[in-house]
């Protein structure tokens, strides 16, 4: 009795193709011609760069920066900067970015002990990439 490959080798293609799919519409990275290619916690941003890569924030600092890189092969666009602190809106901050292959933006909040995630969503409102951290109280 000979037994056809064919049909698990179909089947393996679809299961394929179709988990590719869903990782694309899943990838937090890509948005059409919007790319982050950095997304980087400081404590500074210093021409237009981050001075210290942080995991984490204290109470006592005065401001917590989240800087981005971004690459755009498109039309000029905006990218929205959400900051959640104990899963609520704290600080919304929208920031264009121009078509450019290496374009820099940030947004700054006062940090405050809690459980936080800055969100930053393309100009649909779909999240692109997150961080989350803690600050102790």
């Amino acid at each position: 009795m000979k037994i056809s490959t064919l049909p698990v080798l179909l089947l393996g293609m679809v299961m394929f193709s179709s988990g590719a799919t869903l990782f694309a519409q899943g990838s937090a990275e890509v948005s059409d011609s919007l790319t982050i290619t950095s997304m980087v916690l400081t404590t500074d941003v210093v021409n237009r760069e981050p001075a210290d890569p942080v995991q984490t924030f204290s109470a006592d600092q005065e401001e917590a920066f989240c800087h981005l890189r971004v690459q755009n092969s498109g039309e000029p666009t905006t990218v929205t900067f959400l900051w959640l602190r104990n899963g609520k809106e704290y600080f919304r901050f929208e920031a264009r970015v121009g078509t450019s292959p290496n374009w820099r933006t940030f947004s700054s909040v006062t940090p405050r002990p809690g459980d936080w995630t800055v969100q930053i969503l393309d100009a649909q409102g779909n999240v692109l990439q997150m961080k989350s951290f803690s600050i102790p109280g």
